[in-house]
């Protein structure tokens, strides 16, 4: 028992082992309310992968958050790059605060209502420039087929562009498309943060200008094929040092490609890539958890449910 409670989400947060005690002697909600550790509400459905991880430890992919958080400056530019329902959207832009912005790409259009919601309040609790595109990044402008899977009923965030052999489709949605290339007023990106379900190369072939011009300083990233992927390799070729991420008690921890994963085995494998990993890696390797703390920085609006 100990051992089980031996996470940073309840050594950090104590206080989260009596709500999951009590949330789960009651049936589950279709929506809630919850106010985030950094302040902002997030609506949820705690029947789903995101909302059921929020519900009952208090926070979605701890080590992804917590790097969005350090990497991204105050008052700096971060892209959300298959948003979901808004969970790192409302990190982002609980640290980019009021001179900030946000942008939150989701083109499924039945989590894109969803996410709506969540870039309210993440925008009226944090006071940043919060932008919902119901677009998805890829290496042409135009339109393409959003594949939905049979199994996205209990995490609607599968949805791909890029489906595998055999993958059969609860749905289809035709969706506009766009490279980041050619978006407007993105001279300057600090970090993005990049799940879309194995079409993150064609994300980042899109982006070929802002690679190699290194305006893009940091990129955080889910990838299932590991180091020798397509996406690593064009990282790699931009001139991105990468960096294999994972957890320990009391923070982040980050190995080389060449060192053994730290990611535990019930966590999506995440890398990070940095232009220029002197100036970020100081900050990135300070102990703690500051997603947990940070709650006092910044103006909330109404109280949670």
């Amino acid at each position: 028992m100990i051992r089980a409670l031996w996470k940073p989400w309840y050594v950090h947060r104590p206080g989260q082992i009596f709500k999951r005690i009590v949330r789960s002697s009651r049936p589950l909600p279709a929506k809630a309310i919850v106010r985030m550790p950094w302040g902002v509400r997030l609506e949820i459905d705690p029947r789903e992968n995101i909302g059921r991880e929020v519900w009952t430890v208090g926070v979605f992919d701890l080590v992804v958050s917590e790097l969005l958080y350090r990497l991204v400056p105050v008052g700096g530019t971060a892209l959300d790059v298959g948003a979901n329902i808004g969970h790192m959207t409302s990190v982002l832009a609980a640290k980019v605060g009021r001179t900030g912005r946000v942008l939150a790409f989701e083109p499924h259009p039945v989590v894109a209502d969803r996410l709506a919601h969540n870039v309210e309040f993440a925008k009226q609790d944090t006071g940043a420039t919060v932008e919902l595109h119901r677009t998805a990044l890829s290496d042409a402008n135009g339109t393409a087929e959003l594949i939905v899977p049979k199994t996205a009923d209990a995490n609607e965030g599968l949805a791909t562009l890029s489906p595998g052999s055999g993958t059969l489709a609860a749905g289809i949605f035709t969706v506009p498309t766009a490279r980041l290339d050619d978006l407007p007023n993105l001279d300057r990106i600090d970090v993005i943060k990049m799940d879309v379900e194995g079409h993150e190369a064609a994300v980042l072939r899109g982006a070929t200008r802002l690679l190699n011009a290194a305006a893009i300083a940091a990129i955080v990233f889910e990838e299932h094929e590991g180091p020798t992927s397509a996406t690593c390799r064009i990282l790699q070729a931009a001139g991105y040092t990468l960096f294999q991420t994972g957890w320990h008690i009391n923070g982040l921890v980050l190995a080389g490609l060449d060192e053994p994963n730290p990611t535990r085995n019930y966590m999506a494998p995440s890398f990070l890539a940095l232009k220029d990993p002197a100036a970020a890696l100081h900050g990135l390797k300070t102990p703690g958890w500051q997603v947990f703390s940070s709650r006092g920085r910044i103006s909330t609006g109404a109280s949670s449910s």
